[in-house]
């Protein structure tokens, strides 16, 4: 939006505003002008504050105003106070709304920005309950237990989710990481081996193809690691000469500890 037409856009709600000033929804817009235009955000949530003491029963008000301080927290704004408030937002938009998928989701994301997890893992747990048919929430908790080293639990979110999409190769990366961990050397091969056929299928059509070449390297480094676990050299030894052929260092490294180069 030109500024003339953000400025003529601003004076008609001023006027919206001037004629009716309980008009709730001429200061939602006007607080989402501004922030699309205005260097001073706090400008913007000052409008939306106001439309959310003329109405307090607009979830759209409190997810709308979450969002803006969700997004001033990544740029230094009182950082951890301002994701707890865009919490509390969407925590009220649920209360409102109690039966909103994507509000739940929203709070997943802002929960885990603010270093949060067991949190989210609520919010998937109810966002499953309302949507089981949805690989997402699957994967995201699958995530979270794995971090906190509760493999069995993880494998049957991975293994959920796969079931629900089985073209997303991080699910098979994932599972594969809990398998070896849980010393499933067998099982983690398989799903490395499948990652690797769908990382490649993605290379072929992504412009993001140094992100998949990284993967890459990874996978196979961590599928000739499991493969040295079940004393397979020659296997092992084929995957770390393509980790490294891929760009991975470690590559190297591993070839001159397992394979003699």
């Amino acid at each position: 939006m030109e500024y003339r037409e953000f400025e003529g856009a601003v004076m008609d709600l001023d006027m919206a505003i001037e004629l009716d000033p309980l008009n709730a929804d001429a200061y939602y817009a006007r607080g989402r002008l501004k922030f699309l235009t205005l260097k001073d955000k706090n400008e913007a949530l000052r409008d939306i504050d106001v439309s959310i003491r003329i109405n307090p029963d607009e979830p759209s008000y409190f997810v709308r105003r979450a969002e803006y301080k969700a997004y001033m927290a990544k740029f230094g704004f009182d950082q951890r106070l301002m994701l707890e408030s865009a919490i509390r937002d969407m925590s009220f938009a649920i209360y409102i709304d109690p039966d909103d998928y994507e509000l739940y989701k929203s709070r997943s994301k802002y929960n885990k920005e603010l270093g949060d997890p067991l949190a989210a893992v609520e919010d998937y747990n109810k966002m499953i309950d309302m949507r089981p048919d949805l690989a997402g929430p699957y994967s995201e908790r699958g995530i979270i237990k794995m971090h906190y080293d509760d493999y069995g639990s993880a494998i049957e979110d991975f293994t959920r989710s796969i079931e629900l999409n089985p073209e997303k190769e991080e699910n098979y990366r994932f599972r594969g990481l809990c398998r070896h961990n849980s010393v499933d050397y067998h099982g983690a091969i398989e799903d490395y081996s499948q990652a690797i056929i769908l990382l490649y299928n993605e290379y072929l059509i992504t412009s993001d193809r140094i992100r998949i070449q990284r993967l890459l390297a990874d996978t196979y480094l961590k599928r000739g690691v499991a493969s040295t676990s079940l004393g397979n050299t020659l296997n092992a030894c084929d995957d770390f000469r393509r980790a490294y052929e891929l760009g991975s260092r470690k590559g190297r490294n591993f070839m001159r500890k397992y394979c003699g180069f």
